[in-house]
């Protein structure tokens, strides 16, 4: 039998053997003390939260490939068959390291992985696309993506060979050099600029388990799409004072990811705390079409079907030509005038 995902929680001094497959290769331990973890099978990503004095026990080096940490201290990582890639990830030593970045062992997160022959441990840091990469990682591509004067020429002079460019005045081909030397400089400068500040890191954090929860409800696993949405706003809610108001990010994110959990609530039948959700969710952004349709459907199926049809009728408001909310909108009209008709006899 094949389990799914492994989570290590709340343990002491344990020993946790892993030796069967892991569909998602993946492990996560959480506020654990001491643990050492024998792995002698695919475990390619393994995180840890709030951990301290943990060991991981690779029997092969080709089983692993990152490890994602958050205050974390005291960590060794031992590979069997390569001890030259062991290594070691402790807070305490990464805020000696970078002593300008202010660390935070609740927001801040690390990403260990082997580069040139070494265990290298990274801050995670966010792209102005909020994609979670390094430092490095974005040095290193931006140097690779932004266009050398040779390849500019030669992407301009293979534009100006088409039949449109044949046809362009000496003085609008000119304009089409100087456009295509702007939009690479450009992209480079704003597709791969990472957020140094601590804000940066912890939306980053946010926006991680964020995509997660999106990835676990596309495969229809509702349960752990709600866990992954519930960390995301556990993160939002108390992040560094320069995220905003008591430390809560942007109110859009916060708003979209309660819409999320809501339509896992709703999936999984949980229909008061949808409505609790999406209720939020529509509060911190009211202009949010898609909070009052998931309000609307939670209403609905706890049969308060006058309430899902200001609901229903505020969505549109919001988003007139959303079939979806239409089709609600009629069916919760039809409800509310039976259960009326039903009060009364």
């Amino acid at each position: 039998v094949a389990a799914v995902k492994l989570l290590v929680e709340g343990c002491v001094n344990t020993t946790v053997a892993v030796n069967g497959k892991v569909l998602t290769e993946t492990i996560e331990l959480w506020q654990c003390e001491g643990v050492a973890v024998k792995i002698a099978s695919a475990m390619r990503t393994v995180q840890l939260d709030a951990c301290s004095g943990v060991k991981l026990q690779y029997a092969r080096a080709a089983d692993f490939d990152r490890c994602l940490t958050a205050g974390v201290f005291d960590l060794a990582l031992s590979f069997a068959d390569a001890p030259s890639l062991d290594g070691e990830v402790d807070l305490g030593t990464l805020r000696a390291q970078m002593p300008d970045k202010g660390l935070s062992a609740e927001t801040d997160q690390f990403i260990s992985r082997h580069v040139e022959g070494a265990l290298l441990t990274e801050l995670i840091v966010r792209l102005s696309n909020d994609f979670p990469t390094t430092e490095r990682e974005v040095a290193d591509f931006a140097a690779k993506t932004r266009m050398k004067s040779d390849k500019i020429d030669e992407v301009v002079q293979g534009m100006l060979g088409s039949s449109l460019g044949r046809e362009l005045s000496g003085a609008e081909r000119q304009q089409m050099v100087e456009m295509v030397k702007s939009q690479s400089e450009a992209a480079a400068k704003a597709q791969h600029t990472a957020e140094g500040t601590a804000a940066g890191r912890h939306l980053a954090r946010v926006e991680f388990k964020k995509a997660a929860g999106n990835e676990a409800f596309k495969a229809g696993e509702y349960q752990q799409a709600a866990v992954a949405y519930t960390e995301a706003l556990s993160l939002a809610a108390s992040g560094p004072e320069d995220c905003g108001e008591g430390g809560t990010v942007d109110p859009a994110i916060a708003s979209a990811t309660r819409c999320n959990r809501a339509a896992c609530f709703l999936k999984l039948g949980r229909y008061a705390q949808a409505r609790e959700d999406a209720e939020a969710a529509a509060a911190l952004q009211p202009s949010y079409a898609k909070a009052h349709f998931r309000l609307a459907l939670a209403l609905q199926a706890e049969e308060k079907f006058p309430e899902a049809v200001a609901a229903f009728n505020k969505a549109l408001q919001l988003e007139p030509k959303n079939k979806e909310a239409a089709a609600g909108l009629r069916m919760a009209e039809v409800q509310a005038t039976r259960q009326r008709r039903q009060q009364q006899q």
